[in-house]
């Protein structure tokens, strides 16, 4: 069903996938274990894009077998694709943008500016105001949200408020305080506000709102000293973003590289794309990583992370083994002690 091409990439089709999961289905054969998820080699965007269509008279666990590799509409619902626990599935099209800055956020509010991004055959464009790692912290916890059997919300249905600022905390693997309470809510007003045209080789996609967050009537007038844990919430991804994760499109990134800070937050979650060494510039790098410093400082900088990455403790599968910096000093290789 699966075959690596020349590049190190895992190949398969709407077609195999179908047939996998109708196999599996059946009684009497013996039950495959579904395939482990491996990043794409990312070097640039590639793979296949949108959802597959998935006949609701599959026979029972069809849904489960196709959500292993890709997002999946099943009837009139549409689900994102399962990860392990230990992770949360981003799209690569975003970790190899400049969306999730390194930085500290600008606080400017930008309209259709294009972020800098690794491949040729993607445009990203974002209205709104710079994301922070810590963005995608909180994003990551909505998306986990419906990692199991929940599917997207689809516009036009009200948004159920289930859920309560202490309940995002603890997703995002914090301790609940007031400074959390409130940089969660500043975070989900910046989510709401995010608006992103994208444009690959397959997939042309406008996200109006990369969230929908709705609050309790009585909250805007509380002020932030009687803000409570229990203070209810609601959020909805919208069912477009789920076209971000086709085949090969989308990667398990380490609830380590979200809960980290800076840098090190980056080079996790971008090398989290790869599964092959390959040559990068530090021009490109320090585009993408979104931070405001000289060329110089940079080169120190992500130096200093790789090599504290190197540690021992560092878990395997993200450790770098080593990295080399090319004779003229202009770009840089990672190799990771798990390939």
């Amino acid at each position: 069903m699966e075959q690596l091409d020349a590049g190190g990439r895992f190949r398969s089709t709407d077609d195999e996938v179908a047939a996998a999961v109708i196999t599996r289905a059946q009684p009497g054969l013996p039950q495959v274990q579904p395939p482990v998820h491996r990043p794409a080699d990312s070097s640039r965007f590639h793979g296949e894009s949108g959802l597959m269509e998935l006949d609701p008279l599959s026979p029972p666990g069809a849904l489960a077998a196709a959500r292993v590799r890709r997002a999946v509409r099943y009837g009139s619902d549409v689900y994102l694709p399962t990860w392990p626990e230990a992770t949360v599935g981003l799209p690569i099209v975003l970790l190899q943008s400049s969306l999730w800055s390194a930085g500290e956020a600008a606080g400017t509010y930008v309209t259709d500016v294009r972020l800098s991004n690794l491949s040729d055959d993607v445009t990203v464009y974002i209205t709104g105001q710079q994301l922070t790692q810590y963005d995608r912290r909180v994003f990551a916890a909505c998306l986990n949200h419906y990692r199991l059997d929940r599917p997207l919300t689809p516009r036009g249905i009200e948004l159920e408020i289930g859920r309560t600022f202490y309940d995002l905390a603890r997703l995002m693997g914090l301790s609940y305080t007031l400074n959390t309470h409130v940089a969660i809510r500043s975070s989900l007003l910046r989510l709401q506000a995010a608006s992103l045209r994208i444009r690959t080789r397959t997939v042309d996609l406008v996200i109006e709102r990369l969230l929908e967050v709705s609050l309790d009537e009585s909250y805007p007038c509380c002020p932030d000293t009687e803000l409570k844990g229990s203070n209810p919430l609601g959020f909805r991804v919208p069912e477009e973003f789920a076209q971000l994760y086709g085949l090969g499109t989308w990667t398990p990134v380490p609830k380590f590289a979200l809960e980290a800070k800076g840098l090190r937050s980056w080079a996790v979650a971008f090398y989290a794309t790869h599964n092959k060494p390959i040559p990068h510039s530090f021009t490109t790098l320090h585009a993408l990583s979104g931070l405001a410093c000289r060329p110089n400082d940079f080169r120190t900088r992500l130096c200093k992370v790789l090599e504290g990455l190197q540690d021992q403790e560092v878990e395997q599968s993200l450790r770098v083994s080593r990295f080399t910096i090319s004779e003229d000093g202009s770009s840089i290789t990672v190799w990771k002690a798990g390939w």
